[in-house]
Formats: structure tokens, C-alpha cells, sequence
């Protein structure tokens, strides 16, 4: 019987290799296309051109592509697939097959299936191939003539496979995007869950694919490789910042802030807890007589914060400015208190209230956030929210400037911005300054730990109509920007970094991932409503476009050319 059936598939292969069909390219094409397990099982065991020389060559990937396009629900199409890839067929490489509009460029299987949202077939593909190579690897390391070799043969065989494996990660991220906006689509997310099944085999994106994919989401066509953006991106923002009423020195805030006797008790110990360096410097020459919170005479122009049950004496003026809930607060409490000294019970966090009061004297906070990554990301959250609640948008600001910046080690006062003007129109000219910051490269604190809470608090709609603008550009190239709102900018790079490294955002947050299925969301829907708001996010963000508006002071010259002026003195 087995010597009856190896003549059948021995004739069956004669047949084809002196007759083929025109529409068939080779037996074995024709073998998968017919679904027969028993027919492809015998032509790769008795056939191919390890047998004779005589023997038909197969062309084996394209096979595998003939078995994709069987049915799902075939009983032997997933076997099929296993015995393909163990046979020699290569899901990474390219073949211009498609007959479909939406597939123009040459495919691999990998990327066929994902774009068929066919699941089942990229996990079996992605699981065989990847025992293959082991064995192939392990067999090649026992081979003397190779053993030299081996390292550099294996590591063009891993670029190949990442290279093949990110683009299809590209177009299937691409491809779920589409059907998740098209209200007309029938799809039921099944591109965006081979997505997922990338991820899980370990696909990354690196920088520029990610930029390629960014790219492709703002144009609504998929990019080519060749075509890709610089991605090392700067971000730049002004603020405005006051000065003290009847003079030009613009340190005076801060020099106010350094006269507050509860300053220096709650926050410093020594120069190393000080990350501006004005003020470190001032350290060592801190002001006699400190405004103490218990000897204060009745004054006007001071009120009292009663914090958890303590007082800090603070300058109404400056809290007026900075904050337009503390601004009206003052204000009723001018006009119903009979005291000279006003107090304000203020319901927030110590240590967030402190963050705030530093920076509106100066402009940027010098001391006490947390040295440890996470908790100073988990920090600068809590303290967007209190701004957003405080309506203070040059807080929030600094926040998202912070989160985005590449070092920790960083500070937005007058002294340490880029550039610093006067404002020289409005009703606060004489005593408001412009000051520019800018930050280069990649966030610190945008991790994949911390990127699901950053893109929660980010996507706040009362956040997001804070009234400011960051401006995002290619480093080196501030010509080419765009204009992003309040969180724009660390929208984009929490939906970046967890696009790029999806598994291990998904490891990183497991615990909400199961508090979803208590909820009967779902892990799974909850990782594909993640995908849907990250693609958005990068889309949107991608498409913004604003003329270069980067801050070089003209306005600040011409300012002293008419005055005559040298500048401010400290």
C-alpha cells in the first residue's frame, strides 16, 4: 500500500513537471491549492531537487502562499502551513502575488496573513519558522566549514527576519488602523489582533520604522522605507513669566521666593537637593531676615495658604497671576475678610503645593521631585491635574516639558531658559518676560511602565484646552514644525512608545490589564482599544502643521534698540 502510494505521488509529480498547467506554477503549488495534506506531505518527502536532478524544482514559499489563501475553516490547512515551513518555505521573504488592490508591493506570508487578519495562520507560521531556524542554527554551528562563518551568517538571517518581521507589523498596525476608522468596514478587528500576535512573537519598531509608520497614518498611504523622517525630535514652548512691579530685575520673584523663611526649613538641606544652578548658587549666600510664618505683620500684600492645618505666607500678587482659582479666592476673601492678612484654606497635597508656589516665584520647580524615574513620572501626573484644577497653564506646561525631556537634570527659570524677551504688547508689558525652553531627544520618564498613565491623563479634554502650544521639529531643522496643543507632544510620545514595544507595555501593566477582565472587558479588547487610541494619537499628532515658530528673540532687540537699554539686571 505505502510503496502503491509513493508511486501515485512519484507519477503525480512526472505529470505536472513535463505538463504543468499554465495557471499552476508547480506540483506542489497545485497540491496545497486542492488541500490535500496527504498529496503535499508525499511531494515534499519524494520530490524537490534533493531527490534527483531529474525532479521538478518546487517553488516552496509560493506554495505557502497558495495555502493561505485556503479556506479557515480547513481541516488540514493549518498542518498544511506547519509542513511548508518545515519543508524550507520562507514566511519572511517577498513575492509579488496579490491580486488584491489594497496589496500592491511585493508581500511576504507574514504580512499576507496579518493583512487577511488571519491569525491562526501567522501564529503557526511564526512558531515552525522560529524551531527551523533553531535547528537550522544548531546544525550549522556542528558544521567545521561554517564554524568560522556562523556568527555573520546568523546575524544576516536575524536582520532579514526583523526587517520583514517590522514591516509586516507596519502594515498590519496601518491596515487595522484604516478599518477602525472606516465606518463602512465589516472587519471585526482581526488585523489589529495579528498585531498583537507580532508583538507577542517580540516584533519591535525601532525609531525610523516607527517614523514610517507615523508617516503613513498622516498621509492615509502606506510609506515607503526609503522615504523616512528624521525621528531624533526637539520640543519647544514659551512662557510668560511676571517681574516685580517698578523695576527690571527678572530675577525678583525668585529673589522673593529665597526671603520665605518656609522655603528653606521644608526643602533644602544642601546644595545637592538644588537642581537649578541660580538658585544653588544662592544657596551659599541666603538672604538675612526670612519672612517667618509666625512673626508676620499684618500686611496687604501678603496672605497665608493653610495647608493639611499649616500656615505658609506667600505673596498674594504672584498666586493672583499664576493662578486664576487662587486669583478669584483672593479676591472674595479681600472683600468679605476684615483682617489685613488674608487666609486661604487650600484643600491639595503638601508636597504638591509646594511644587506650585516654586514655580510661580520662579518660573520652574528647583527642588523635591522624586530622583527615581517612575515616581517622579507619577509625580508630574499628579501635579497636571492640580494645575489643570488650579488653572495655572504655565504649570502645565512645565509639566509636559518635563515629561518629555531626555534628562532629569533640567530647569525652566529665567536664568536657564534659552531665551528670555520682554513682552512688549498687552496691559502687562513692563512687567511680564518671554521665556523660551526646549528639550531634545527622547523622554526619560515616557516608559513603557508609565506610557498607559501618562496617555490617560494626557487625553483629559480639560488638560488638553489649557491655551498653549509646544512645538515639535527634526533636531537640527526647527524650519520643519508643527504646532501641537497642551499634551499633544506627550500624547504622542506615550502612543509611541507603546506602539514601538507593545509586549512590554502589556507586561508592564498586567495588573490593569486584569483588573479589564473583572470588568468583562477583556485583555484582549482592552489591548486592541489601546492600539485603536495610540494609532489615533499618532495620526493626529503626525498631521498637525504650523510654520516654524522658533523663538530667536527679534522682538527682544528691537526692544532695546527703542529703549536704549542694555538689557536686565539681576
Amino acid at each position: 500500500m505505502e510503496q502503491g502510494t509513493c508511486t501515485q505521488g512519484r507519477k503525480y509529480q512526472k505529470t505536472y513537471s513535463e505538463n504543468p498547467p499554465p495557471s499552476i506554477s508547480c506540483p506542489l503549488t497545485e497540491a496545497v491549492s486542492t488541500g490535500s495534506l496527504e498529496m503535499v506531505r508525499l511531494l515534499l518527502e519524494f520530490g524537490g531537487p534533493s531527490v534527483s536532478t531529474s525532479c521538478v524544482k518546487y517553488n516552496i514559499t509560493r506554495a505557502l502562499m497558495a495555502a493561505l489563501a485556503l479556506q479557515p475553516s480547513h481541516h488540514d490547512r493549518s498542518e498544511i502551513i506547519a509542513l511548508l515551513v518545515e519543508g524550507g518555505a520562507d514566511p519572511y521573504s517577498c513575492l509579488d502575488e496579490s491580486s488584491s488592490p489594497s496589496l500592491r508591493n511585493s508581500l511576504s506570508a507574514i504580512s499576507v496573513a496579518a493583512y487577511k487578519g488571519d491569525e491562526s495562520a501567522l501564529d503557526v507560521m511564526l512558531k515552525v519558522s522560529s524551531q527551523v531556524l533553531r535547528e537550522k542554527r544548531s546544525g550549522r554551528r556542528q558544521d567545521p566549514l561554517l564554524q568560522k562563518h556562523y556568527r555573520v551568517i546568523e546575524s544576516r538571517e536575524s536582520d532579514a527576519i526583523d526587517a520583514a518581521l517590522k514591516d509586516s507589523l507596519i502594515q498590519s498596525l496601518f491596515w487595522g488602523w484604516k478599518d477602525s476608522r472606516d465606518s463602512a468596514s465589516t472587519s471585526d478587528a482581526s488585523r489589529l489582533r495579528s498585531c498583537l500576535s507580532l508583538y507577542r512573537n517580540g516584533t519591535k519598531l525601532s525609531d525610523s520604522s516607527y517614523c514610517r509608520l507615523q508617516t503613513s497614518l498622516a498621509t492615509g498611504n502606506l510609506c515607503s522605507a526609503r522615504n523616512v523622517p528624521n525621528h531624533v525630535v526637539s520640543f519647544e514652548a514659551h512662557y510668560s513669566h511676571p517681574v516685580g512691579v517698578g523695576t527690571v530685575g527678572k530675577f525678583y520673584w525668585s529673589d522673593q521666593l529665597l526671603k520665605l523663611g518656609w522655603f528653606w526649613d521644608n526643602n533644602v538641606k544642601s546644595d545637592a537637593d538644588i537642581s537649578c544652578p541660580w538658585m544653588k548658587e544662592k544657596f551659599h549666600r541666603r538672604p538675612p531676615n526670612l519672612i517667618d510664618n509666625n512673626t508676620l505683620a499684618p500686611d496687604v500684600d501678603m496672605c497665608f495658604l493653610i495647608i493639611a492645618g499649616q500656615r505658609f505666607v506667600a505673596h498674594r500678587a504672584i498666586l493672583s497671576r499664576k493662578s486664576a482659582k487662587l486669583d478669584a479666592a483672593i479676591r472674595f476673601a479681600s472683600q468679605t475678610s476684615s483682617k489685613d492678612t488674608i487666609e486661604l484654606q487650600v484643600d491639595a497635597p503638601l508636597m504638591l503645593m509646594n511644587f506650585f508656589v516654586q514655580h510661580c516665584y520662579h518660573g520652574s520647580i528647583a527642588i523635591g521631585l522624586p530622583l527615581e524615574s517612575r515616581r517622579r513620572c507619577k509625580t508630574l501626573i499628579d501635579l497636571a491635574l492640580f494645575a489643570d484644577e488650579f488653572l495655572c497653564p504655565s504649570l502645565l506646561l512645565e509639566v509636559e516639558m518635563r515629561l518629555l525631556a531626555s534628562s532629569l537634570e533640567c530647569c525652566f527659570c529665567v536664568s536657564c531658559c534659552k531665551t528670555v524677551a520682554p513682552v512688549i504688547d498687552g496691559p502687562e508689558s513692563e512687567t511680564t518676560i518671554n521665556c523660551q525652553c526646549r528639550v531634545n531627544g527622547k523622554s526619560r520618564l515616557i516608559t513603557t511602565e508609565t506610557s498607559i498613565d501618562v496617555l490617560a491623563m494626557a487625553r483629559d479634554a480639560s488638560i488638553s484646552s489649557a491655551g498653549y502650544t509646544v512645538r515639535a521639529f527634526p533636531f537640527g531643522s526647527p524650519s520643519s514644525c508643527c504646532s501641537l496643543g497642551p499634551f499633544g507632544a506627550v500624547s504622542s510620545a506615550a502612543a509611541r512608545c507603546t506602539l514601538q514595544d507593545f509586549e512590554s507595555v502589556r507586561r508592564e501593566n498586567a495588573n490593569v490589564l486584569a483588573a479589564k477582565d473583572e470588568a468583562d472587558l477583556g485583555s484582549e479588547a482592552f489591548s486592541i482599544a489601546l492600539l485603536e487610541t495610540c494609532l489615533d494619537t499618532a495620526a493626529a499628532c503626525s498631521a498637525s502643521e504650523a510654520s516654524s515658530l522658533e523663538f530667536r528673540g527679534t522682538r527682544y532687540k528691537k526692544y532695546l534698540t527703542e529703549k536704549g537699554d542694555k538689557g536686565y539686571d539681576e
